[in-house]
């Protein structure tokens, strides 16, 4: 778990720095790995940026309600056209990927 002291000295835990440390874990991308591998990381990579904007922009809330409202963003998303589908589904499931983090931890 990461901790971090505010601005009064208190420990606190960083949802955001938690999920960045757990997806720094994972395999670096690598060029030669079959597109579609790369193409999903490229994704995973930019849905955790995206949910952890989204919780470093909204920190007074509840972090698992805003990762449940990207997870249904993303899955409606994924539904709208073809081209696309991939890129947001990736995304669903880096996001459910993530839900699970937090609900470990929370």
């Amino acid at each position: 778990m990461t901790f971090f002291r505010n601005e009064r000295g208190d420990i606190m835990y960083s949802y955001a720095m938690a999920i960045r440390e757990f997806f720094d874990s994972l395999d670096e991308v690598c060029p030669l790995w079959p597109r579609i591998h790369f193409q999903a990381r490229c994704y995973e990579e930019w849905a955790i940026d995206e949910v952890i904007e989204i919780l470093e922009e909204n920190d007074e809330l509840e972090p698992i309600p805003l990762v449940e409202e990207f997870i249904k963003k993303m899955d409606e998303y994924s539904c709208y056209d073809e081209k696309t589908s991939f890129m947001f589904s990736t995304a669903k499931d880096t996001a459910e990927c993530i839900l699970d983090l937090l609900l470990t931890y929370y």
